[in-house]
């Protein structure tokens, strides 16, 4: 069986300084690369990445599911550029008169969700607001909207 728990990092170093005391063996040793790996951040140009290719899925996908182009300036599917304000894929044209929607992009393992949605609201605009998650753990990444953006979907298949 697998459990979480929550360790401050005084505790991991505690953890980390009597482990080593043992008598080394293989499993002493993935436990203290398990505890190291829990101490580590992410660099900022790892997170840009990981956020950048998050973007790039969903633009390919949105692209793919409504069969328009994406990428270069003009298209009607773009992922902004890392670091700039607004919402992580621009929708113009004809995909946005068919997904109205501002889409906000995290991949993160540690998301806070009331700010995460409070960025999308902020961004939206006099649109629906989109937040697509993804975990490392996870198979695919998940959508979080609003009921009323959610509604407008189901209304679009049966008018």
């Amino acid at each position: 069986m697998s459990r979480s728990i929550q360790l401050s990092s005084e505790e991991i170093a505690f953890l980390s300084a009597g482990l080593k005391q043992l008598v080394p063996c293989s499993r002493t040793e993935a436990i203290l690369r398990k505890l190291d790996r829990t101490t580590r951040r992410i660099t900022i140009k790892s997170a840009k990445a990981k956020g950048r290719a998050l973007q790039q899925m969903v633009c390919e996908q949105l692209s793919s599911l409504l069969r328009l182009p994406w990428g270069e300036d003009g298209s009607p599917i773009r992922s902004r550029e890392m670091g700039q304000a607004g919402v992580d894929v621009i929708l113009t044209g004809e995909a946005a008169d068919r997904l109205p929607f501002a889409i906000e992009c995290k991949s993160s393992e540690a998301m806070s969700l009331p700010a995460a949605i409070a960025q999308a609201r902020h961004n939206a605009e006099n649109q629906y607001w989109m937040l697509v998650h993804k975990r490392k753990e996870w198979t695919e990444p998940v959508v979080i909207l609003p009921w009323s953006g959610f509604a407008w979907l189901l209304k679009q298949r049966d008018p």
